[in-house]
């Protein structure tokens, strides 16, 4: 009579270990992309920044320059396709 009772304990240990694996798997998959895309969100507020600081430090420069000739283009248009490139 005991070993009836006891006969499922493997499987359900089975079933059990599987479900849980599963959990395992999709928590470790969670936790990776919110990791990606917090990285990929720190990437892109550098990126923000630097490009902020580069067109800031480029309109300083023109208007630095502005002030001693008159004619010079900003020195941000040296970054800039040529209309004569095409």
């Amino acid at each position: 009579m005991f070993a009836l009772f006891q006969a499922p304990i493997p499987i359900l240990l089975t079933i059990a270990v599987f479900l849980e694996i599963r959990v395992l798997a999709l928590f470790y998959i969670v936790i990776n992309a919110l990791f990606l895309v917090h990285v990929l969100f720190i990437f892109t507020m550098i990126g923000l920044l630097f490009g902020a600081a580069f067109v800031t430090i480029m309109d300083r420069i023109a208007e630095f320059q502005k002030l001693f000739d008159k004619s010079a283009l900003p020195i941000y248009a040296y970054f800039l396709p040529s209309p004569l490139a095409s």
